[in-house]
């Protein structure tokens, strides 16, 4: 009587050698292979596969992809693209405070712009209406300092760039000149108000 070995090839065979090969009675000796092979062998599946150094992931249902040979391959197995990481939403998290501080910071310089400029128009007017009101009062005065159109002179002469070195009043040809005369002028004026 021939009973199979534990050391029986079974690899040429679709099935496993038997888990008691001792207690498999063969009829003739040498035993065959489908007399010590008799084991289904259990399907290699993806299941438990790493995937971690392929650019895809694992299969959806590793279970049930079964391997060709003898171990399963990343072409098998891992088949998924990676899901791209919500990265965009993060980042856009990440960067709305800034955004909001930057414009924040913009609408501030805005409004202290806006804040300037109408400074800057409220002084304006301030000086138009002190202007006006010396121009006036020197008309009011004109008989005492030498006529209102000779005061006006003087003073607009003051600001007036365009006549250059030309002969304004009583010999006085530069701009020093006038500035003696402007103050003069306003001397003039203070007193005028004050004996009043």
């Amino acid at each position: 009587m021939v009973n199979c070995t534990a050391t029986f090839n079974c690899s040429s065979h679709l099935k496993d050698i038997h888990p008691s090969p001792a207690t498999v009675v063969c009829a003739a000796d040498p035993c065959t292979a489908d007399e010590c092979c008799t084991i289904t062998p259990t399907a290699l599946t993806c299941t438990s596969y790493d995937c971690s150094t392929h650019a895809n992931d694992l299969t959806a249902t590793p279970g049930q992809v079964t391997c060709s040979g003898s171990a399963c391959t990343d072409t098998e197995c891992c088949t998924v693209p990676p899901t791209p990481a919500p990265a965009t939403a993060a980042a856009a998290a990440a960067e709305a405070p800034a955004t909001a501080a930057a414009a924040a910071t913009v609408a501030a310089d805005i409004a202290t712009l806006k804040s300037d400029v109408s400074t800057m128009k409220i002084n304006i007017e301030n000086l138009k209406d002190d202007v006006t009101g010396l121009l006036t009062k020197s008309t009011e005065t004109g008989s005492d300092s030498g006529g209102s159109d000779s005061v006006k002179g003087y003073f607009m002469s003051f600001f007036d760039d365009d006549k250059g070195d030309e002969d304004v009043t009583e010999g006085f040809s530069n701009k020093g000149n006038k500035c003696m005369i402007l103050l003069l002028l306003v001397a003039l004026l203070y007193f005028i108000y004050i004996d009043r």
